[in-house]
């Protein structure tokens, strides 16, 4: 499977660093400055991940969240909130949502490493598991 990651984020430092160190950790990086643009770039990359931000000019990131919940693609992926907001406002937005989770931007770049490697690891294993049930 191959390690791709959308980040969906407008503030440019943020993305530019985010796919930086992603691409450190032999991710497959593309990222947004706008939710415009959303479904065709995910239908183009791909990914198997998304992190998506929650305060995003034009369109919320929860708003986006669940249109992309709404919207069939050919392929299985998962979205991770990544914002700055409290943890009560995360954990709500993840129930809401059906976000697979969440990862708040100030955490120290180890940390930000270690969770996207174990929101990694769990879609890996549901994916894998959720093929091998259609297989059957």
């Amino acid at each position: 499977m191959e390690k791709r990651i959308l980040v969906v984020d407008d503030n440019v430092f943020v993305t530019k660093t985010a796919k930086m160190c992603l691409e450190g950790m032999g991710f497959m990086v593309e990222t947004l400055n706008s939710p415009f643009g959303v479904f065709s770039k995910m239908r183009e990359f791909r990914p198997t991940l998304v992190l998506m931000d929650l305060n995003i000019p034009g369109l919320r990131g929860e708003s986006i969240v669940r249109m992309l919940g709404q919207k069939s693609f050919d392929f299985d992926y998962r979205v991770v909130i990544y914002s700055s907001e409290s943890e009560g406002v995360l954990k709500d937005a993840v129930s809401s949502t059906g976000a697979f989770g969440y990862i708040k931007k100030d955490r120290p770049p180890l940390e930000f490493m270690q969770a996207l490697e174990y929101y990694w690891r769990m879609c890996e294993d549901e994916l894998i598991h959720s093929a091998k049930r259609v297989a059957i």
